[in-house]
């Protein structure tokens, strides 16, 4: 297992030195994190990172299911990232892209099977006003996914639960919560997002 875990730690560390950075001009300035499979290409996927500060740098980290780095990239860019990435070498399976940042970090989940890199995800649409977080999905898993809300020291301070093919949308009342830094997640089978907000 270590041998073939070390084999493909190689494998993708020449794969992303020969990968292609794509110039993204249909940038969707929502999404802070989207992993996409690029048609008529085997286990090839785009990852891009939108909204970066001016100057804020970010570290990209790959990961297979267990949890293992693949993969790491400190990402100097402001505004937009875009990067073409060849999973070929890599067996089917699931695997994550996380993206930290001094804000937070965002996390995707992409499959790779039947020669494809799916993304695993909906992306809900997120909107922080004083003393309210509003948040709306379409559960599109065969699973019911968890909302679940923390704060900066982890512990759970709001969660509910979404059944399969379901629309959720409501505000979530955090006027009586501290001021600070909370991870917003959804949670099901062969899923999972996060998100990291700032409550003022």
């Amino acid at each position: 297992m270590k041998t073939l875990r070390r084999t493909a730690l190689v494998l993708l560390a020449v794969i992303m030195a020969n990968a292609s950075i794509v110039v993204a001009d249909d940038v969707d300035l929502d999404a802070n994190l989207s992993v996409r499979h690029i048609k008529s290409e085997q286990k090839k996927a785009l990852i891009r990172i939108t909204n970066l500060s001016e100057g804020q740098s970010a570290i990209l980290r790959i990961k297979d299911k267990q949890g293992h780095v693949l993969y790491r990239e400190v990402i100097k860019q402001s505004q937009a990232f875009a990067k073409k990435y060849d999973f070929s070498e890599l067996p089917s399976g699931e695997y994550l892209v996380e993206v930290k940042t001094p804000e937070g970090t965002m996390t995707e989940s992409f499959a790779l099977e039947s020669g494809q890199a799916n993304p695993m995800y909906f992306k809900p649409a997120v909107q922080v006003e004083p003393g309210l977080i509003k948040v709306a999905f379409i559960n599109r898993i065969a699973s019911p996914v968890s909302l679940k809300l923390y704060d900066n020291r982890g512990e759970l301070v709001y969660t509910e639960t979404v059944p399969s093919q379901e629309k959720f949308a409501k505000g979530l009342n955090v006027s009586k919560l501290s001021a600070g830094q909370y991870s917003l997640s959804l949670l099901g089978d062969n899923y999972v997002y996060s998100k990291s907000i700032q409550v003022k």
